[in-house]
């Protein structure tokens, strides 16, 4: 009897627990869903590889696969921030909703969307074409250099990305590639051009290139090559076949589009550099190194030991060269800026050390030198780079560095920001440093672990705006662009901006303004008056809030 009166309390009290007046049980798990679709036809994925890990941690936690409608799921997840990702098949890895390196984390929680997510996955883009001569035959062995440029990063510049080598057709191509800005270059030799080793009693008349050129060449075509001379080269090349490299275009590649670019080279008197001999002493140099800058890449183009009779660089295109003497003992080389559009003879005498001396110290707290630090120079426009590592006796940029404008970077000490940045012999201009000709350069880099976090959340109409772009804008924004930081804000609205130095700022969020040239000042100085003072002192964290502007017009 007791136990039966036990059984009806306890059927009682549950069925009291499942009444309708009682509060709902909270809910402790939570799912993210959604479909992958292709974002350019917006047909559904299969087959496509969706993970997700916790925001800001290294570890996938679940990967799965869509199915043949593209749907893919994730359950019984705890109310946190994850990063979602996927890839497939004709698709590079993508964050969800990501523009360049940014992409948009989804929050679970009460409240919260986090099912039924348009996943939009833009389909890999490819760049292929063919290199012909001016008879538009196949120019083989061609190397096919293709550079990346983005406004968006910071700094600015043109990126070497890839390299490829013409077939026996002249056909090239690059696959895999992401939609963005690229540009392309062409370095070749005629099949038939007179090899640098060649010696002058080598070189026969007219009659005798085109006897040469029949034993080798079918016969509907020897013709053409009949007064052809093999003393020829060709210019270095840019998209759309030009030789000026301010004259180059650069490609914008959308998503998934497969672009067809030629090229066609045209042969041009091959040039001859003749360097003076001299006696053999201390001081004397030792050999010549001739390169060429492709953007930012240094392409040599021959080197030789400096004899007493000199040295001879022969099959040169007409252009612009940088001749670099190596001394005996090694030491600073001298360097020589050449713009080549005939046959000439100098000498290492002649030459003048335009690069300047650039060394210093890098130190940790104003006080202890870094050792594990890399001091690198990335020059404004170029984006050549000059790096040295830093030791307790401080640093030494091998070689010199040429005169130009820089952003000052110091890699490998985690945690650390630069602070602040002194020269002498050089001038600094907020964050940059300008190195004058044959000068000599001392730099001292103050790093520091006093940075602070500003978080915040974007809203729109009053409610979180998730894909927003937002800037951390600083005062004098043209002499501190070091300073600015970048986010975009999660499905929760929320965003970070991390490592942030002392200083006045302005956060602004902006609805699909990702691809604004925020490095530029006067791209975002109409949106100012609409973000967010803040002030940050110290390594406090800031947490403030933002209205998110329509690209092009006034704030909501």
């Amino acid at each position: 009897m007791f136990r039966r009166s036990i059984l009806i309390v306890l059927i009682a009290l549950a069925a009291e627990s499942q009444s309708p007046g009682s509060p709902p049980v909270a809910q402790t798990t939570f799912r993210i869903s959604g479909t992958v679709v292709d974002a350019v036809r917006g047909d559904a994925l299969p087959d496509v590889d969706v993970s997700i890990a916790l925001s800001q941690a290294e570890t996938l936690l679940k990967t799965e696969t869509t199915g043949p409608d593209g749907r893919f799921e994730f359950h019984g997840l705890a109310a946190k921030k994850y990063e979602l990702t996927a890839r497939g098949r004709g698709y590079l890895q993508q964050g969800y909703e990501q523009h360049h390196a940014f992409f948009t984390a989804i929050v679970t929680g009460p409240g919260l969307v986090s099912e039924d997510l348009i996943f939009k996955l833009k389909p890999e883009s490819a760049i292929s074409g063919t290199v012909t001569d001016e008879f538009n035959d196949p120019v083989e062995s061609a190397e096919v250099l293709l550079f990346i440029t983005d406004p968006t990063e910071n700094p600015p510049g043109i990126a070497l990305r890839r390299k490829d080598t013409t077939s026996d057709s002249g056909d090239f191509s690059f696959g895999h590639l992401q939609a963005g800005s690229y540009y392309l270059a062409v370095v070749a030799k005629p099949w038939y051009a007179r090899n640098e080793e060649d010696q002058d009693d080598k070189e026969g008349a007219p009659s005798e290139v085109s006897s040469s050129v029949e034993e080798t060449r079918p016969a509907a075509i020897s013709e053409k090559y009949h007064h052809a001379q093999l003393d020829v080269a060709f210019q270095t090349t840019y998209y759309p076949n030009v030789t000026d490299p301010d004259m180059a275009t650069p490609i914008a590649l959308k998503p998934g589009q497969q672009a067809t670019v030629d090229f066609r080279l045209f042969t041009v008197p091959a040039l001859r550099l003749k360097i003076r001999g001299s006696p053999i002493s201390e001081n004397a140099v030792s050999s010549v190194k001739l390169s060429e800058h492709i953007f930012s890449y240094s392409r040599q183009v021959g080197s030789q030991v400096i004899g007493l009779d000199g040295a001879e660089l022969n099959g040169l295109a007409p252009g612009h060269y940088l001749a670099e003497y190596a001394k005996q003992p090694a030491g600073q080389p001298l360097q020589q800026q050449l713009d080549l559009g005939a046959d000439v003879e100098i000498s290492p005498g002649e030459s003048s050390k335009i690069a300047s001396t650039v060394e210093g110290t890098v130190l940790l707290g104003g006080k202890e030198p870094c050792l594990r630090c890399t001091i690198r120079l990335i020059n404004i426009p170029s984006w050549k780079m000059f790096d040295a590592q830093n030791s307790d006796k401080g640093f030494r940029i091998e070689g010199g560095v040429p005169p130009g404008r820089y952003f000052v970077f110091v890699l490998k000490q985690e945690g650390y920001l630069i602070r602040d940045i002194t020269a002498v012999g050089g001038h600094v201009v907020g964050t940059d440093l300008e190195i004058p000709a044959h000068a000599n350069v001392r730099l001292a880099v103050a790093m520091t672990k006093d940075v602070a976090t500003i978080d915040g959340v974007a809203v729109r109409d009053g409610k979180p705006a998730s894909q927003a772009a937002v800037f951390l804008v600083p005062d004098d924004p043209a002499r501190k662009r070091m300073l600015f930081r970048r986010d975009q804000s999660d499905s929760d609205g929320t965003f970070a901006l991390r490592a942030v130095l002392p200083g006045d700022y302005r956060v602004v969020a902006l609805a699909e303004g990702w691809d604004l040239e925020w490095t530029n000042p006067a791209v975002l100085s109409s949106y100012l008056a609409g973000g967010t003072k803040v002030r940050v002192e110290g390594t406090s964290n800031y947490h403030v809030q933002v209205t998110e502007q329509p690209l092009g017009g006034a704030s909501k």
